[in-house]
């Protein structure tokens, strides 16, 4: 399945607006994440069916170490939904973006940003439209599986 989304022009990075009920969230998609972080705290997650994981949970970002709570949510993405997707949650108000995507969301799909066209085009090689991000922190370090529902 092929999927295109407009890429916002309120910004110089590539940020697709997510809409879940109504409100507008916009989402930066980042080539150097390796998880979803939901940075508008844990009230506002609340609205997706949020999952309590783990507390304290401590990750690379925002221009050094971080921490948050992991939660998983099932997140519509345009024509996708990641089923069970695990998502760290911090509250950072001076932050624009209200999702940080991981490009390792897209790990073995074909996609392309493309700046003057202002456009992301994501190919999954299948016609499954429910999808599955795990990640796995083993001695190695992060794996990330993505694939269809099953």
């Amino acid at each position: 399945m092929i999927v295109q989304f407009s890429l916002s022009s309120h910004f110089r990075r590539p940020v697709v607006n997510l809409i879940h009920g109504g409100d507008t969230y916009p989402s930066l998609i980042d080539t150097g994440a390796n998880i979803p972080v939901f940075t508008l705290g844990e009230r506002k997650l609340a609205g997706f069916n949020a999952r309590f994981v783990r507390k304290g949970v401590a990750f690379g970002g925002f221009g050094g170490d971080c921490s948050g709570d992991l939660y998983r949510i099932d997140l519509d993405f345009g024509a996708f939904r990641y089923v069970d997707l695990p998502i760290i949650c911090t509250h950072d108000p001076t932050m624009p973006f209200a999702f940080i995507l991981s490009a390792t969301m897209f790990t073995g799909f074909a996609y392309t940003i493309d700046d003057a066209a202002r456009t992301l085009t994501v190919d999954t090689h299948t016609d499954e439209t429910d999808l599955r991000f795990r990640i796995h922190d083993g001695a190695g370090g992060f794996r990330v599986l993505v694939g269809v529902k099953g």
